[in-house]
């Protein structure tokens, strides 16, 4: 994360998403997800989530040590994390509001860049997430 300047690449890919351009329904769930949340919000999670990706943390105790480091916590806008409360949380996300930001970012870069057959965008990820549960079995 740049050792944590004052305006890192992690801050300019999640300026890339644009919360005021999603559908009412989802602003009104992250609304509804915010409301009933102490330190943990929707965006922080968020950021939480993309750092752990982009470290390839594998679990969320791993994401919990990494947010020892004081510096970590002041970027992403937090005191401290505990990985139980995170674990919560990410169980709360609505996968609906998470395929309508992963589309608007694939819509900006197809209209940034338009594909072709020379091109054309591909994407692969290899991240391994662990899914409830009870709402998978």
């Amino acid at each position: 994360m740049d050792k944590y300047n004052a305006k890192t690449s992690f801050q300019k890919w999640f300026s890339a998403i644009k919360f005021e351009e999603l559908s009412e329904k989802a602003k009104n769930w992250i609304f509804q997800f915010d409301s009933y949340s102490k330190k943990l919000d929707f965006t922080t999670t968020i950021k939480i989530l993309l750092h752990a990706v982009y470290e390839e943390l594998p679990s969320y105790r791993e994401i919990d040590r990494a947010f020892m480091d004081r510096r970590l916590c002041e970027e992403i806008g937090i005191d401290s994390l505990c990985y139980s409360s995170l674990s919560r949380k990410t169980a709360e996300i609505s996968q609906d509001v998470l395929i309508e930001i992963f589309t608007q970012l694939a819509r900006k870069v197809s209209e940034q860049r338009p594909s072709s057959k020379t091109n054309s965008l591909q994407l692969v990820d290899s991240t391994t997430i662990p899914l409830n549960r009870t709402r998978f079995p």
